[in-house]
């Protein structure tokens, strides 16, 4: 049924559907007949500024978290196929122009000019002048001069002089003998001085067991040992005894032949006497020998400086032990040791009292000294500026003999 309905409404007459589009497309054209009239302007009329609004933020709220929701896929459903329908086009109408509008435009109206406005200057007043002031220079007021002081110099008072000090001797210390020196008066052992083996004996030791530790040092202590044994070799001495002669009590050069004081600690007075001074330096025999037979009257130690033994001023500076002896004749000789540069010990063992014969051993100096023999006044010395003096051989004087002094020459 619905097919012929279909048919029916399709192929009905065509006329019936053209009528009511005829009839609508006549009002149409009799409104575009009739003119329309000319449209206003309208007025200007300026809109209301709004207000201000503040604009505040919105409140954040948190939207609620959707419940999840299980989607289920729907059942597919085969949409059943349309019928295949004939479609005709629809007839093309004309639609009417539009009449023709002519556009007027606005007049123009003219702001009126404002009148004109004619500025004047304000007037100028002139500012008062001040009276003028009659300025008076201030009174020159002097002021009192001071009356004049007379100054009268300060009398300069001289500091009095200090008195100049007075010369401060060293201590001077009387003792029988010094240490170690009992040791060096001894004969000889092996041909080395009693007092230089406890030097060979500490290097002997120093190589046995510092050899085990570095050879090195074996070898040094070993070599020190042996030049301790050479330095204080003792060899025996052939000595002069006659009656009268002073033998030389060291190994050394002579150094000078002079007149000088012997030191004040022996009591001789201030009468210079005849001095040999005979210096010994590291190579020579230190042992000391006594130079002629008699008695010892004093022996005197007087500490000082360490100057070199070969300066004038050692003999009165530097440490040294002095001996008086008085001879068989009664007359007295002196002889001192004197501390060198390097010495830093005298052996002396003598005793006040103590009665020795030339050529006997009474001390040593170690390292380096010299050593001063002050003769009886008017003796004449037998030895010369730079000769070799040999202790307990080489004499130094003649006490009985009127040789006269001797001069030598080097050939």
């Amino acid at each position: 049924m619905s097919r012929k309905s279909g048919k029916n409404h399709q192929g009905g007459d065509p006329s019936a559907l053209s009528k009511p589009k005829a009839a609508a497309a006549k009002p149409a054209a009799a409104s575009a007949a009739t003119p329309k009239p000319a449209p206003k302007p309208a007025p200007v009329v300026e809109a209301p500024k709004p207000a201000p609004v503040e604009a505040k933020p919105a409140p954040v709220v948190e939207a609620p978290k959707p419940a999840p929701v299980e989607v289920k896929p729907a059942p597919v459903v085969e949409a059943p196929k349309p019928a295949p329908v004939e479609v005709k086009p629809a007839p093309v109408v004309e639609a009417p122009k539009p009449a023709p509008v002519e556009a007027k435009p606005a007049p123009v109206v003219e702001a009126p000019k404002p009148a004109p406005v004619e500025a004047k200057p304000a007037p100028v007043v002139e500012a008062p002048k001040p009276a003028p002031v009659e300025a008076k220079p201030a009174p020159v007021v002097e002021a009192p001069k001071p009356a004049p002081v007379e100054v009268k110099p300060v009398p300069v008072v001289e500091a009095p002089k200090p008195a100049p000090a007075p010369k401060v001797e060293p201590a001077v210390v009387i003792r029988p003998q010094t240490p170690g020196g009992k040791l060096a008066t001894q004969p000889a052992l092996l041909g080395i001085n009693r007092e230089g083996w406890l030097f060979v004996a500490a290097g002997l030791v120093g190589w046995l067991v510092l050899g085990h530790i570095w050879g090195f040092l074996g070898t040094l202590s070993l070599l020190f040992a042996l030049w301790c044994a050479w330095f204080f070799r003792d060899p025996k001495r052939v000595v002069p005894v006659r009656p009268g002669l002073v033998i030389s009590p060291a190994d050394g050069v002579v150094q000078t032949v002079e007149q000088a004081v012997p030191p004040a600690e022996l009591g001789f007075g201030p009468t210079p006497r005849p001095v040999v001074r005979v210096f010994m330096n590291v190579f020579n025999v230190h042992v000391n020998r006594i130079p002629a037979d008699g008695t010892v009257a004093r022996t005197a130690y007087r500490p000082g400086k360490f100057f070199d033994a070969s300066l004038d001023k050692a003999s009165e500076h530097n440490e040294r032990v002095a001996v008086r002896l008085t001879l068989e004749d009664g007359r007295d000789i002196a002889f001192v040791q004197i501390a060198g540069l390097v010495t830093r010990r005298i052996s002396n063992g003598l005793k006040d009292g103590q009665k020795v014969k030339a050529g006997e051993r009474f001390g040593l100096i170690r390292f380096g000294s010299r050593l001063d023999i002050y003769l009886p006044e008017g003796a004449k010395p037998l030895v010369v500026v730079g000769q070799t003096a040999i202790a307990g051989e080489t004499v130094l004087a003649d006490l009985k003999s009127a040789e006269p002094a001797r001069i030598g020459s080097i050939r």
